[in-house]
């Protein structure tokens, strides 16, 4: 297997989605789109396949769930990608990487994640986590919290956020050449840019060899990319040559780790999630695997750790499974193929913290 780099420049102001419906109806059940961040992992492997390997497709079964997370790891197979690992956000002006960070924050934001490891440190961290269990922090923890905090805002990037309202039209016969408005359909949607052109959102692919000529992805130059809702263009460029966090991921195995970072969610079924018992500073949310438009069909919802949630571990040593199947793999779950799936889309990606 061999790891190789994958780059993503914004071209145009991009609608991210998450969990979620979202209907242009202004009588309909949600008429205001908001955009994360950054891609989740459904959402990069559905513009994968739509490039590289449109064919594939996904049928109606008696457990859409079973067919569709099936059909990922297909689709995965045929493109050559053993799995993802993902994001954060690369700029070129001063050589700084933004991860996610929620620590009590409503959503993630994009902190510099050297300052991250320069200020959270085991002892914090583990005072944190008996609050979090007390229900109450002291006062000295408090004025730390406020301290880095501060410190932390001062590291941390922030995407522009364009927003703009819609209108639906009817649709345009052969014969007639017209843009009518349809009446009662008017939505608002935001949209995200880095206006940096030095940024880019960055994610890692682990490729079946390592001759990446194997890979349907092809490699070293410029390929356009629709990514996203509305389908807009990003260009994205897979390299052999690592960076700083390509690094960390090919070294997780050689370290003892007790706090790891997750840059992008961890969908866990309810039932393992009562039994795992975990400890973590962030937060559990609903993520969704997007919707089928094809099938008209809403693609399964999940409970997940979101990405920036810090999570404890106790198992000394990580191995080489969590590059392919990331938190999934420290929590033992890898040997579900519901898991094994996941990870391998990208879902529990995480850095160390300590």
């Amino acid at each position: 297997m061999k790891l190789a780099l994958a780059k993503i420049k914004f071209l145009e102001p991009l609608m991210l989605r998450g969990a979620g419906e979202f209907d242009p109806s202004s009588r309909g059940v949600y008429s205001y789109a908001s955009t994360l961040h950054l891609p989740r992992p459904s959402t990069l492997v559905g513009a994968l396949i739509s490039s590289f390997h449109p064919q594939s497709g996904v049928s109606v079964g008696a457990s859409f769930r079973d067919i569709l997370i099936s059909s990922y790891a297909k689709a995965l197979d045929d493109l050559g990608i053993e799995a993802i690992r993902g994001f954060h956000v690369y700029s070129g002006r001063d050589d700084k990487y933004y991860v996610p960070l929620i620590l009590g924050r409503r959503r993630p934001a994009l902190i510099n994640y050297h300052e991250i490891l320069r200020n959270l440190n085991m002892e914090l961290l583990d005072s944190l986590l008996g609050c979090l269990a007390g229900g109450e922090c002291k006062r000295d923890i408090l004025e730390r919290l406020r301290d880095i905090d501060s410190l932390l805002a001062r590291e941390t990037l922030t995407p522009k956020i364009q927003e703009r309202v819609g209108i639906a039209l009817k649709t345009r016969l052969a014969e007639v050449s017209s843009k009518t408005v349809r009446e009662g359909y008017i939505y608002t949607a935001e949209y995200v840019t880095y206006a940096d052109p030095t940024m880019e959102v960055r994610f890692s692919l682990l490729l079946r060899s390592s001759n990446m000529k194997e890979s349907l992805i092809p490699e070293g130059g410029d390929l356009a990319l629709k990514l996203g809702g509305e389908q807009r263009i990003v260009k994205l460029r897979v390299e052999r040559e690592p960076d700083k966090m390509m690094e960390k991921l090919a070294k997780l195995a050689e370290e003892e780790h007790k706090y790891l970072l997750l840059t992008t969610p961890t969908p866990i079924n309810h039932e393992d999630l009562e039994k795992l018992k975990l400890e973590y500073i962030g937060r559990l949310d609903i993520v969704g695997l997007g919707y089928s438009i094809a099938l008209r069909k809403r693609k399964p919802l999940y409970i997940a750790l979101l990405e920036g949630t810090i999570v404890k571990v106790n198992r000394g040593k990580i191995g080489l499974d969590a590059l392919k199947y990331g938190l999934y793999a420290v929590l033992g779950l890898h040997n579900v193929d519901e898991y094994r799936v996941l990870g391998r889309m990208g879902y529990g990606t995480f850095y160390p913290l300590t």
